[in-house]
Parts: structure tokens; sequence; C-alpha cells
């Protein structure tokens, strides 16, 4: 399933019906480029607001069906609050001279086949005379993928808090948006 939205590109599960021969991966990525300069403050201060943001977003759009839990920098999804739907557990952070990005591990949850699979990535980079941001999932084997309607719930959901997310980060950094 391949969706492009507002120059943004989406990519679903890898098989679609389910073939129980190939294990179906959830990939997607969701990028916003916009004229802007290079955020003030330390790399590491900007991928923290990064990472506020995006969890916040995260959660608004759950609708309160699921949580955001916090331990430093790990992060669960949770339903209602106390069931693990996901588990991303920091990995690296990336920090080159116009180019930052933070990455997490898919450590589990009820919505992963297998833990420690998969990972999740807030970036933004230079882009000529402005920026680039992105959301990217990579390599998630998802329980998911065989449930016929369920199949298109997460690419949806995900892609839908990923765009919120990504505007919601270029007003943030173009000083229209107060952070929260």
């Amino acid at each position: 399933m391949t969706a492009n939205v507002a120059g943004s590109r989406a990519v679903g599960y890898g098989q679609l019906p389910y073939d129980a021969a190939m294990p179906p991966l959830f990939e997607a990525e969701q990028t916003l480029s916009w004229r802007g300069d290079w955020p003030s403050g330390p790399p590491g201060e900007v991928l923290d607001r990064m990472d506020r943001l995006h969890w916040r977003t995260v959660e608004r759009f759950a609708a309160g069906g699921a949580r955001v839990r916090r331990d430093g920098r790990d992060a669960t999804v949770a339903l209602l609050g106390r069931i693990p739907l996901l588990v991303f557990e920091h990995e690296a952070d990336a920090i080159e001279p116009e180019r930052i990005e933070r990455r997490w591990r898919i450590a589990g949850g009820l919505m992963v086949r297998r833990p420690s699979a998969g990972t999740l990535a807030l970036g933004l980079a230079r882009e000529g005379d402005g920026l680039r941001a992105w959301v990217r999932v990579e390599g998630m084997p998802s329980r998911l993928a065989p449930v016929p309607g369920a199949n298109r719930l997460h690419p949806a959901f995900h892609a839908l808090a990923s765009n919120a997310y990504l505007a919601a980060l270029r007003r943030l950094l173009s000083g229209s948006a107060p952070e929260r």
C-alpha cells in the first residue's frame, strides 16, 4: 500500500493480502520540507524538543485510547495507559553540522510479533535554502498485518499522526507556535 499525501510517502505492509511465507513488515516514511533557517540552540536540545512534540502528537491522535509513558528517552505507547502496544528504547542520536536524528529500537508491545525488531526515527536536515524533517519506521514485524481492516488502521494512524507532527514541528521551528 502506498499513499502520497502532501509530499509524503507512506509505505504500509510489505505484502497485502497477508502471505504467511513472507513476514509482513510495517514500514513508513513521512517527510515535510519548508523554507527556514536552522534552529538555534544546541542540537541535542533541538532533538529533545522534536522528541517531546512527537510523543505529544501521538497521544493527542490516540484520543485517550492510548497514552505515552516516558522513562528518560524511552517511550511506551500503552492502551488506556496500561497495556503496552509499542515499546521504544532510545538507540542513538546522530548529530552532524546540518543534520540531526533520534532513533529508537522497537523493543516490544502487543503490536509487534518479535521484540527488538524495527526502528523509529525523527530527523531534521538542511536542504538547500530550507529544512526537511522526517518520521521513519523501518522493519517493524506487525501483528496487525494478517487482520483485515486492522492492517490498514496502523498505516493510516501513523500517516495522520506523523503529518500532524511534521506540521507542528514546522510551526515550532519557524517561531509561529509556542512549545507546550
